[in-house]
């Protein structure tokens, strides 16, 4: 039997939860010993309240910005390092001496990372080490600095600095020091997810995106009733897109993660049926004839798989990117930033009953399907047994 520490260090929602729980399941019936290192311990209760296997609260990483980023966006993987750790000296020296405390206590044989690059920095050269996530979170590692992504406002990062700043931290532990800086986050395996089409490095990547992490359940019989909503937040966007799901006038099901209890309120009162808990997120895009949320990775890829059109409102950059790709690959529309009330009313009405959407979404599943870009959890399975 093998320890192995399974870990997350940035992002927020119950998906790094449930990927990692599937991971840690696998791993437990070959007859491992599974150890959950969470950045978030809320979701832990309902999803992992029936599992044996040790769950720890991970090392708290609050992100640090210099004074001058004002209007901060990351024009690299690179960037969201050097805010999460990577910037200074004092700040990745404290998150490591966490992480390299945690894996001390676990004494894992093999540690497996989910969007966690202090994690993947604290195990270089002591631990064999899988790297798995969404190709956004799994920037192409083979050159000596990360790509970039976008080229239209500076980089905020200092890629060469941010190599002295790790390889002092290192000397400080007497760890091995990275003659690069994307040494520190390839992993010994790396199981890019997603769809090739969508990854914002598919110009430069050398390596492959496995799909889907979820194994696709068939397709739904019929073009399914209403619309599925997954919303988060409480800011002004937010509350436009509510209220343009209720002057939709369709049958909705909306949940809201991370808000406030006037939004609660104002949906409760509405004809908007609100869901108290997420839905099995294939089962309520497989029931709905549209799909409408903001741009993360599991929502878009089971709409896709279910053959949903998707009216997509990105929020932070991942989303950006994930809708701007679907919208110019024709698998979703993306509301814009001034777009009114009775706009997103209409083009919701629209989506959902355009024989034309409906069509396309139903060949982009087909499409996915038959290249199949899908299950790719059993790859991240794969490659742990591979260095087990």
């Amino acid at each position: 039997m093998k320890t192995i520490l399974l870990g997350w260090d940035l992002g927020h929602g119950f998906n790094y939860v449930v990927q990692l729980r599937q991971i840690a399941d696998a791993l437990a019936a070959a007859g491992h010993r599974p150890v959950l290192a969470l950045r978030s311990l809320e979701s832990v209760g309902r999803l992992l309240a029936d599992r044996s296997y040790p769950v720890l609260q991970a090392p708290w990483l609050i992100g640090r910005l210099s004074p001058q980023a004002q209007g901060w966006w990351p024009t690299s993987f690179a960037d969201l390092m050097a805010v999460n750790g990577f910037g200074s000296e004092d700040h990745l020296l404290s998150m490591q001496r966490g992480w390299r405390d945690l894996i001390d206590l676990v004494r894992p044989d093999l540690v497996v990372g989910r969007y966690a690059p202090v994690l993947m920095s604290a195990a270089y050269g002591r631990i064999p080490s899988v790297l798995f996530g969404s190709p956004y979170a799994i920037p192409p590692a083979d050159g000596a600095t990360f790509p970039e992504f976008r080229r239209d406002v500076p980089a905020y990062a200092d890629q060469g600095r941010m190599l002295e700043t790790a390889r002092r931290v290192h000397a400080r532990y007497g760890a091995p020091r990275p003659e690069r800086l994307t040494d520190l986050y390839r992993g010994d395996r790396r199981v890019v997810l997603g769809l090739p089409e969508f990854d914002p490095y598919r110009h430069v990547r050398n390596e492959p995106c496995a799909g889907m992490f979820e194994t696709a359940p068939p397709l739904p019989d019929g073009p399914g009733e209403g619309v599925h909503a997954y919303l988060s937040g409480s800011d002004p966007e937010t509350w436009r897109l509510v209220e343009a799901l209720i002057a939709a006038g369709l049958p909705t099901r909306v949940f809201v993660r991370d808000t406030v209890p006037a939004l609660l309120d104002a949906i409760d009162t509405s004809p908007l049926e609100r869901l108290a808990q997420p839905p099995p997120v294939f089962a309520a895009c497989a029931g709905a004839r549209l799909v409408v949320h903001h741009g993360g990775p599991n929502t878009a890829y089971a709409a896709l798989v279910s053959g949903r059109p998707q009216l997509l409102f990105p929020r932070v950059l991942d989303q950006w990117l994930t809708a701007c790709a679907m919208a110019g690959h024709g698998d979703a529309a993306v509301v814009d930033d001034d777009e009114s009330v009775e706009s997103i009313a209409t083009r919701i009405r629209a989506l959902a009953s355009d024989p034309v959407s409906q069509a396309a979404a139903q060949a982009s599943a087909a499409s996915m399907r038959e290249r199949g870009l899908h299950g790719a959890w059993r790859a991240v399975v794969a490659a742990c047994e591979a260095l087990l």
